[in-house]
């Protein structure tokens, strides 16, 4: 007989359904529906940097795009510009230099931060299709995708820390 995990020890359920998701979000939801969030989630999350530049919202849709399809090294979504044709389809086929994403994400990182939690709960909602309904419950989904966003975008700035090493 197992001993039951006390509740203040437990993890919240909605943290359990993130974790529980696979590290890349294209085995889930099929690209054009991930593209399709991310693009969704640029729009809702940021208005504004979408009328900032004509390169803003490229470069916040591609990051949002690669980080939940866990390509999180610059160096490797350059790359995949030129390989994986739904990464290009975002780029219009232009390869983004690795040195433009790393200054784009330290200059928009709370912008990008925003992007993977409104398309991390977009996507937890899919594929729960249904969100706690009470507010202390909704409450602790919302910082639990914040955390989640905010270990993934962590992760993205390590890889490049480490490849600049």
């Amino acid at each position: 007989m197992t001993a039951a995990i006390p509740t203040s020890l437990q993890q919240p359920p909605v943290l359990t359904a993130l974790e529980a998701m696979p590290a890349d979000l294209r085995l889930l939801l099929g690209w054009r529906r991930l593209f399709a969030l991310a693009l969704d989630s640029v729009i809702t999350a940021a208005p504004d940097a979408i009328r900032a530049s004509e390169r803003t919202p490229i470069l916040l849709t591609l990051t949002t795009y690669c980080y939940a399809a866990n390509m999180l090294a610059s160096d490797d979504i350059e790359s995949a510009c030129r390989s994986y044709g739904d990464v290009a389809y975002i780029t219009n086929g232009e390869a983004i230099p690795a040195t433009e994403l790393r200054q784009f994400r330290r200059s928009h990182r709370l912008l990008i931060e925003a992007c993977l939690q409104r398309l991390f709960g977009s996507a937890l909602e899919q594929s729960l299709q249904n969100l706690p309904a009470d507010s202390e419950d909704a409450n602790s989904a919302t910082t639990a995708i914040h955390e989640f966003a905010q270990r993934r975008l962590n992760l993205a700035i390590l890889f490049d820390t480490a490849l600049s090493e």
